[in-house]
């Protein structure tokens, strides 16, 4: 099943909210893989939390079982972004810095 039938599908029965576990048994009945089975399941696993990602929701396998997916709670997604700009602007910074450097 491709990641955005398997969105719609997980929609259906309500698993696509903030704070929400998406269990492991049902990723891998969408997928056809369990994570035993290597790339065979990371790649399409891979493919739905991107797609999940891309409508909104910031997703992490942390606290769920293997082969789940936790979408983060409203609350976190903000903190997550925070953390996120911080990184973004540590980074644009020390690369203006070092492009400074090298017209010295």
């Amino acid at each position: 099943m491709q990641a955005k039938e398997a969105y719609e599908y997980l929609t259906s029965q309500n698993l696509i909210a903030y704070g929400e576990i998406i269990p492991s048994a049902v990723i891998q009945k969408l997928i056809g893989f369990t994570p035993d089975d290597g790339w065979e399941f990371l790649g399409p696993y891979l493919q739905l939390k991107e797609h999940i990602e891309s409508q909104g929701y910031f997703c992490t396998s942390s606290d769920c079982n293997k082969g789940g997916l936790r979408i983060l709670p409203l609350e976190d997604m903000s903190d997550r972004v925070k953390s996120i700009q911080k990184r973004l602007f540590r980074r644009q910074k020390r690369a203006y810095n070092d492009g400074e450097r090298r017209l010295q």
